[in-house]
């Protein structure tokens, strides 16, 4: 279970993760070493510093597919997947066979060649694809106290 300070920590670094340690000391009233130890554990174990980029806005597609696929094929297809670099992120979906895919396009010809190879060579099977044309709201959960349910 996450302690008052970490929740606070993780809180601010959410709402913006170039956050100056000593001002997210000031904010919270917590030791400037704390937080620098609070934030070294929380590297170690479940967080990961990135930047938001909005894909739509710099000209690409984004869509998600949603797909099952035969069990044989299964280890094949999720190294294809993890190294293909359409794809921007990857999640098993349904403890089963199905995947869920966010992949970034130049053009949906790039679509049309990816479904193509996952079908063909990992008989890939009920693929739904879905285009973003607008991105609304991005990882925002966990930028406020109330996320935390307590």
């Amino acid at each position: 279970m996450l302690k008052q300070k970490d929740k606070l920590l993780i809180s601010h670094l959410r709402n913006n993760g170039r956050k100056n340690v000593t001002d997210i000391a000031k904010e919270t009233n917590i030791p400037v070493t704390t937080i620098y130890d609070r934030l070294r554990a929380a590297e170690k174990q479940f967080l990961k510093h990135t930047s938001l980029v909005n894909f739509n806005k710099l000209g690409f597609q984004v869509a998600f597919i949603l797909f099952s696929v035969n069990k044989n094929k299964k280890d094949e297809l999720h190294d294809f997947l993890m190294d293909s670099p359409l794809v921007n992120s990857l999640s098993k979906v349904d403890y089963g066979s199905k995947y869920q895919a966010e992949v970034v396009l130049k053009n949906t010809d790039e679509l049309d060649l990816l479904g193509d190879v996952l079908n063909k060579e990992f008989g890939v099977t009920d693929i739904q694809v879905n285009y973003a044309s607008e991105e609304c709201k991005r990882e925002s959960f966990l930028t406020r106290m109330e996320h935390f349910g307590e």
